[in-house]
């Protein structure tokens, strides 16, 4: 969603990428009213729309299958060298 130009909604059960209020809106509670609260304010404000949108195409742009290879191998590196 993050990288279609959606705005991501999601718990807090760890997506690293979701900045509360900055590039999605992040539940914390089980809470329906939470949710609720935060999509009113969503609908109620095209300017926080639109931030959340960009910020969030922007976070999408860092999750690169470069970036995520170049990662990965620093940790097996890590690994390797605790292994031996």
């Amino acid at each position: 969603m993050i990288a279609a130009g959606g705005v991501a909604v999601c718990g807090s059960t760890g997506e690293e990428y979701a900045d509360p209020f900055v590039n999605a809106i992040v539940c914390d509670t089980d809470d329906g009213r939470e949710l609720a609260t935060y999509l009113q304010a969503l609908f109620g404000d095209a300017g926080m729309s639109e931030r959340l949108r960009r910020a969030g195409a922007e976070t999408a742009a860092g999750y690169t299958w470069e970036h995520s290879l170049s990662a990965l191998a620093l940790k097996i590196a890590y690994i390797d060298a605790v292994m031996n």
